[in-house]
C-alpha cells in the first residue's frame, strides 16, 4: 500500500534531525546497527527524492544540499547521485568493514528487485536477524516473476488503469544504472572481501539463469501467434521489457570487469543487435568508462 502524504512528509521531517551526522563524510566506524539503521534512512532519502509530489522532492533536495554542506541546493536528480556515492564512500570505502560492505551490497542488490514503494522490495527482509541473508534464497522469488512480467508486457491489450501506478515520477532506468555504478565502484577496491565477491557472483548468476527465461517466455509469445516486433529495437522497444532486459544485462555482466567470463554471452537476447535496444547490447559488455560516465533515459 502506498504511503499517504502525511506520513512522507512525517519521515523526511524525521531525517531532517539526523542530516548532520546522515551525511557526514568524516564519521566513525559504525556499528552494525547504525549501518543498517542509516541503509534504510538513506532507501527512505532515495524514494522522496522521486516521490511524484514536488513539495516532497523539494525538501528532500534541501536535507541533501544541507547534509552535504553544499551553499546551493542542487536538483533532485543530482541530490539522488550524491546519497548513491555517499553511501557507497562510506560503507565501501578504505576504513569500511566487511560487515558494511556486505550489508550495502545486500541493500544495493535488493532496491535492483524492488516491487514498486518503499517498502515492499523483496529485499527488504535481508537484514532480519542483524546480518544479511544469502542472495540465492532471497531473490530467487522475485527474478522469476520478471519473466512473467515480460510475458504480461507483450500481450496486445490491457486494461488501462487497472492498477494506479504507485509513482509516475520515478524512473527506474535512473536507480539502475546509480545502483549499477556503486556496485562498480565496489567491485573496484583493491582489497574487496571474498565474502561480497561471492554474493555479487550469486547475484550475478541469479540474472544470467533470469535471462534464460525471459528469452523463453519472448520466444514462445513470438511462435503462439507468429507474432512480429514492429519497432525497429525488436521487443525491447517496449519500456517495461526494455527495463527489465537492461537489469539482467547489468546483472548478468557484473564481474565482467574482474575479468571473469560468463555463461551469460551465448544468451541473444542481450546480445544479438537484431533482436534488442542498442543500449541493452551495451550493458551486457563490459564498458565501465560508460557505466560510470553520464546517466541516459530512454524515451
Amino acid at each position: 500500500m502506498m504511503q499517504t502524504l502525511q506520513l512522507r512528509e512525517a519521515a523526511l521531517e524525521s531525517i531532517a534531525f539526523f542530516t548532520n551526522q546522515l551525511l557526514d563524510p568524516s564519521q566513525p566506524q559504525l556499528s552494525v546497527e547504525k549501518t543498517q539503521a542509516y541503509l534504510k534512512l538513506f532507501e527512505t532519502l532515495i524514494w522522496q527524492l522521486q516521490d511524484d509530489e514536488a513539495e516532497v522532492r523539494e525538501e528532500a533536495t534541501l536535507i541533501v544540499s544541507r547534509g552535504t554542506r553544499l551553499s546551493y541546493a542542487v536538483s533532485s536528480e543530482k541530490a539522488l547521485t550524491l546519497i548513491y556515492d555517499h553511501q557507497t564512500k562510506i560503507f565501501a570505502g578504505k576504513d569500511a568493514s566487511e560487515t558494511q560492505v556486505q550489508l550495502l551490497v545486500e541493500s544495493l542488490v535488493s532496491g535492483l528487485v524492488q516491487a514498486g514503494e518503499p517498502g515492499k522490495c523483496l529485499g527488504s527482509h535481508l537484514f532480519e536477524g542483524g546480518y544479511p541473508h544469502t542472495l540465492n534464497e532471497n531473490l530467487t522469488p522475485h527474478l522469476f516473476t520478471l519473466a512473467r512480467l515480460v510475458a504480461e508486457s507483450l500481450q496486445p491489450s490491457k486494461m488501462l488503469f487497472d492498477k494506479e501506478s504507485p509513482n509516475l515520477y520515478r524512473e527506474p532506468l535512473v536507480s539502475m544504472q546509480l545502483t549499477q555504478r556503486s556496485l562498480e565502484q565496489i567491485l573496484s577496491r583493491p582489497d574487496l572481501p571474498t565474502s561480497v565477491l561471492s554474493r555479487l557472483a550469486s547475484f550475478q548468476q541469479e540474472c544470467i539463469q533470469q535471462v534464460a527465461q525471459v528469452e523463453k517466455a519472448i520466444e514462445d509469445w513470438r511462435s503462439s501467434e507468429a507474432r512480429l516486433d514492429r519497432s525497429p529495437w525488436g521487443v525491447s522497444g517496449r519500456k517495461p521489457v526494455f527495463e527489465v532486459l537492461y537489469q539482467l544485462a547489468s546483472g548478468s555482466n557484473l564481474l565482467k570487469s574482474k575479468g571473469e567470463n560468463t555463461s551469460a554471452d551465448y544468451l541473444e537476447i542481450i546480445r544479438d543487435a537484431s533482436k534488442v535496444h542498442p543500449v541493452v547490447i551495451e550493458a551486457s559488455q563490459c564498458h565501465e568508462k560508460t557505466r560510470l560516465g553520464r546517466l541516459f533515459l530512454i524515451e
